[in-house]
């Protein structure tokens, strides 16, 4: 019986390995290992319960990968300006760790970043609709981990109030809604806010009612929609 489906003539091959399988053959077979020569594994997954694949390459096959890793390894070097291939991997370390550096030095500036545009948000005016407290703000080149520290910032210095802002980085945008638990008391569950601003945009989103974010569809239409806002919470609390 042939489990897959191809298409034999009268006369088929069967391999048949002692007290293990008897099967139709179904690739290319030798009676001496020996006769493959030069036998280099590249993967070997599961394909079924039981059931495991190796792909690998052999004689030639194995030289022409030897070569193609040398050329690699020669062309990695060069991009790092080394005259010594066999210095690569001490280089890599190096990088990485310059990059690890990198990444602590970036880490701290965005906080610095936040923490100024937080200052910012602050000195916007807090208004109210319906007994619920709101605040809109629309930053430019901001990240989004970078709203997400002010959105942390928020909740600490306005714990009672709805904050919704906006941020744009290289062409993309991003709505943060923080709500605080009065309003969600009320019926302003963040989630609800970014969908409904979102909308507006061309975008989607959603999260808790305590915080929520989404992305921009249109960032021409995101001044508008956070034009919106207070009567966005105005329906959901009445």
């Amino acid at each position: 019986m042939a489990l897959f489906g191809e298409k034999y003539g009268n006369v088929v091959r069967v391999v048949n390995v002692k007290d293990t399988s008897v099967e139709f053959c179904g690739g290319t077979h030798v009676d001496n290992t020996a006769k493959i020569g030069l036998f280099k594994i590249l993967s070997e997954t599961s394909v079924a319960a039981g059931v495991r694949r190796i792909e690998a390459v052999t004689g030639d096959g194995v030289l022409s990968l030897l070569n193609d890793y040398k050329s690699r390894i020669v062309k990695s070097a060069q991009v790092l300006k080394l005259t010594n291939p066999f210095e690569l991997e001490n280089k890599c370390n190096i990088v990485m760790n310059d990059m690890k550096t990198l990444e602590r030095q970036i880490e701290a500036l965005n906080q610095e970043i936040a923490d100024i545009k937080i200052q910012t948000i602050f000195n916007n005016e807090i208004k109210e609709v319906k007994g619920v407290k709101y605040l809109v703000a629309n930053l430019k080149n901001t990240k989004t981990d970078i709203l997400r520290q002010i959105a942390d910032k928020l909740k600490d210095k306005y714990p009672d109030i709805v904050s919704v802002i906006a941020g744009e980085y290289e062409g993309k945008g991003s709505l943060l809604c923080v709500s605080g638990k009065p309003a969600i008391e009320k019926g302003v569950l963040a989630g609800k806010v970014i969908k409904n601003i979102a909308e507006l945009t061309g975008g989607k989103g959603g999260g808790r009612p305590d915080s929520a974010m989404a992305g921009v569809g249109d960032l021409n239409k995101v001044d508008d929609a956070l034009g919106q806002v207070e009567k966005i919470i105005s329906e959901l609390v009445g």
